[in-house]
């Protein structure tokens, strides 16, 4: 008993915890649906299929399936900037080898999992609120690059930092054809190809 209340537990696990452990199944079972087949196959009645659950419990996790796609896309964002920050901090306190080693990051973690990149080039037209938050993310991403090479700025013009999203496409359509070359360069000279340009765009309005 806890503040009047009980807690069951069923094989040793709380309601909750069962209940958080679904949530990440539907989550996994949508991200590997969308790595494999495409945005179109991540449905309520695909993600249900592939965890076996039924879909009472989908609906008690996400109102409709563009609330898990949305979740998904959070998560995806997240750890891209995750690693691109880590790997920034550890690179040292110049500018261009911290841009460097953090666009690298996001190379090879797009690399190492092939729904990262299907998840950030996805037509997201049919979701209004997905794209808004995929270029919320995306801006996320330019300020991190504008503190990088110019910290002392906190808060950029917006012409400065429309620059930094524009940046931040471009290095997404070279991320593109770099996955689509086989005889494609290594992250990180790709991370430094890139880390220039950003350099050369944004360093002089800085």
């Amino acid at each position: 008993m806890t503040n009047g209340q009980t807690h069951r537990t069923y094989g040793g696990k709380t309601r909750e915890q069962r209940r958080d452990e679904r949530r990440v199944a539907l989550l996994r079972a949508g991200r590997e649906l969308w790595s494999d087949k495409g945005l179109a196959a991540v449905t309520v009645r695909g993600v249900c299929a592939r965890t076996r659950l039924t879909d009472r419990y989908f609906y008690e996790q996400f109102e409709v399936i563009g609330d898990l796609v949305l979740q998904i896309v959070e998560d995806v964002f997240a750890e891209l900037f995750a690693a691109m920050a880590e790997a920034g901090r550890v690179a040292g306190d110049n500018p261009h080898a911290q841009l460097t080693a953090g666009l690298t990051a996001y190379l090879e973690q797009s690399v190492a999992d092939r729904a990262v990149l299907r998840i950030l080039t996805s037509d997201l037209a049919g979701y209004p609120g997905l794209a808004a938050k995929r270029r919320s993310l995306q801006h996320r991403v330019a300020r991190a690059i504008l503190l990088t090479i110019a910290p002392e700025v906190s808060k950029p013009e917006p012409a400065l930092l429309d620059a930094a999203v524009f940046g931040v496409g471009g290095v997404t359509l070279l991320m593109e054809d770099w996955l689509a070359d086989e005889n494609r360069c290594s992250a990180g000279e790709l991370g430094a190809k890139a880390t220039d340009m950003c350099m050369r765009l944004l360093g002089p309005l800085a």
